[in-house]
This record gives C-alpha cells, structure tokens and sequence, in this order.
C-alpha cells in the first residue's frame, strides 16, 4: 500500500489512556477485577491490534518487525510477545505487565475495553496498510536455548539431590507415574534449572533446542515460562516407537506439561475408557492460543485426528471451540476428525466433584 493510501487509514483514537495512565477510579470498578477468567479473555485479544490502538507511537517498525519502541528487542505478534535476548514469550497480560509497566488492573480495563468496545474494522485496517507484520521470528539464534542442557542441575554434582526434587514433585506432589519421569529424565526431555524449575525440552532435527516450558517445583505458588526460538511451538512428547519415526496420525492438546502427564497416568491406571493410538503426540499451547497446535499441523501433514484435552472451564471450552473451528476450516482440503475430550472431566466431576483439568483428576 503507497503513502497515500496509508495517509487514508485514520489512526485509531483511544479515549481511556488517561483513565488508565492515572489509575482513575474506573479501572478498580468490580467489572474489571482481576481473574484467571478476564486475564484469559485479555489473552484473546490481537496484542498487535491492541497496541496499534492503545498508542502507535509506542511502536517501531523496521525491516517487516513490529518492536515496542522502548524495548527493541521485543517483537510484536498477534499471540503475544518476544524478546530477541532472552528467548521467552509472553502472553498479551503479561506483556501489558512487563513492557508497558501496567498492574493487573490496568492491564486487564484497557485490553476488555479493546476486546469488548472497539471496533476491531478499523484497527485491521490500519495495521494491515502501516505493519504488515513478518509471520515468522528474524534468524534465532539455536544454540542459545542449548544452555539449558549445559547448565542441567540433573548432571551436575548435585544431581542427586536435583533428581529427588524432581521426583517428589511430579510423583509425590502430581502423582505422575514413574515411568513417564524416568522416561523425561533418560531421554533429557526435562532438565532443571538453577532456581529448581523443570524444563520440558522440544528438539529439532539437529538435537537444538527449540522450545522450553518451565514450570516451578514450588508448591506454595505456580510459575511457568516459555521460551522458544520457532514461533507457535510448545511442549511436544511422544513415547516409541511414534518418538523414533517422528510420524504422528494424531495429536493431543494440552494447556502445560503437567496435565499433559497427568493425563497420559490417568490414561495407563486404566481408569479412562480409551485406548491412547500408538502413533500419538502430545503437545502443549501457551496462553489459550492455538497458534502452538497450528505450527504442528503445519509440520505434520500426517495428522488425521485432533484431541482437544484443555481446561474444564469457560475458557478451556472457548479455546476447544476455536481448535474445532480451525480443524473445520480445512474440511476441503483436509479431514480432520476433531474429538473433544473435556466431557470425560465433565463426567469425572459428577462422580468426583468438580475437577478442571486432568492434575485435578489425578487428585481427586
């Protein structure tokens, strides 16, 4: 698009920036409390849309890369954000949060403001004439997520200890089977860090790291991260022999590692009525959105079948709805069985209480 029609898209006009820059009391009204359920939401928004609204002199643009202008090593796309330096994503709260210096309420008025009250027509327009944004990170550099193998506290003189850690979270505290851990640890798809947190490793074809989900061994609070250096890549994990062809049929979603083992345990106690395909993937997405599931199908033409295995909750139901409708979209060209598999948590709920994802089953 040239000058001139650029000059023809109307920048987009934000009248709560001072209401939120202030902290006025509009942004502590009850509707726009913080909760797991409005930061989901906020995390639907298109963070390059958001931004483009809330302040687009906030942004640079250069070379087909949207930056934050304060943080240049910090790209913009849809999903979130990601820093060049340290490899790690961030959801659209959190970088609200960490870039732009907002608390949860601030973050959480500004971006349902944007989900629920602008027009989302003329924002398009204006970021597809000024921004139209590369799909894909700028030359990551691969070997850097390999530190995580280099600085394993699994190897080091420690190990011992470390791998006790390890074991009493995901067995005594998760109740993961042993064997799902033994086979993490043996084929080092999870490595720990020097702060005690689990790293569950995705590798290329070269044996780089590519991707890195941490989640904290602390029980008194919850801590995950994302780091990765492929856009729309999270957790991925397959037993053999499916692991050794890297040919999967099917692929199972999850929203984190731990629910994604605890499903696979549920599964082996034998107290699921299904039999797990041998050749299976279970992979994880980031903030509920799917752009890690669709970067796998992308990858693997082979998959016939779509397992949906999030949440039990408004949000984990939205985003399965979303995995449907992406999986119906290719109908023409591709036959994706789709099968949601939040019914069986549903059912688990009436005999058990309520549970809202598969860690819970394994507690109940």
């Amino acid at each position: 698009m040239d000058t001139l029609k650029k000059d023809k898209v109307i920048k987009p006009r934000n009248l709560i920036k001072n209401d939120v820059e202030w902290k006025t009391y509009k942004i502590y009204n009850y509707k726009y409390n913080f909760s797991p359920e409005r930061v989901a939401k906020v995390n639907r928004c298109y963070l390059s849309h958001l931004l483009v609204w809330w302040d687009a002199d906030m942004l640079i643009y250069h070379d087909g890369v949207l930056h934050i202008k304060e943080h240049p090593e910090v790209i913009i796309f849809d999903e979130g954000s990601y820093n060049l330096i340290t490899f790690e994503y961030l959801s659209v709260f959190d970088t609200l949060k960490q870039y732009y210096g907002y608390n949860d309420n601030q973050a959480i008025y500004m971006a349902l403001y944007f989900y629920e009250k602008v027009c989302k027509t003329s924002i398009k327009a204006y970021v597809d004439a000024h921004y139209p944004l590369a799909l894909d990170i700028p030359n990551p550099n691969k070997e850097n997520l390999n530190g995580l193998l280099e600085n394993d506290l699994f190897i080091d003189r420690y190990s011992k200890d470390s791998k006790k850690i390890a074991y009493a979270y995901l067995e005594s505290t998760k109740l993961i089977d042993d064997a799902y851990v033994k086979d993490l640890l043996t084929n080092r798809l999870v490595t720990m860090d020097k702060e005690k947190n689990l790293c569950f490793l995705t590798y290329d074809g070269n044996h780089n790291v590519v991707s890195a989900v941490k989640e904290g061994t602390h029980s008194f609070f919850d801590y995950t991260q994302h780091l990765s250096v492929n856009r729309n890549m999270g957790f991925e994990y397959a037993l053999s022999p499916a692991r050794e062809h890297n040919y999967y049929e099917n692929v199972f979603v999850f929203s984190n590692p731990i629910n994604l083992l605890s499903f696979l345990t549920f599964c082996k106690s034998g107290n699921l009525d299904m039999e797990i395909p041998e050749s299976s993937c279970f992979i994880t997405i980031y903030g509920n959105h799917i752009g890690a599931l669709r970067g796998f199908l992308h990858r693997h033409s082979e998959v016939m079948t779509v397992y949906s295995c999030l949440d039990n909750d408004t949000e984990g139901i939205r985003t399965a709805e979303h995995i449907k409708g992406y999986c119906q979209f290719f109908k023409e060209t591709r036959q994706y069985r789709f099968i949601d598999m939040q019914p069986k948590l549903k059912e688990i709920s009436t005999k058990k209480g309520y549970v809202k994802d598969w860690s819970a089953v394994l507690q109940a």
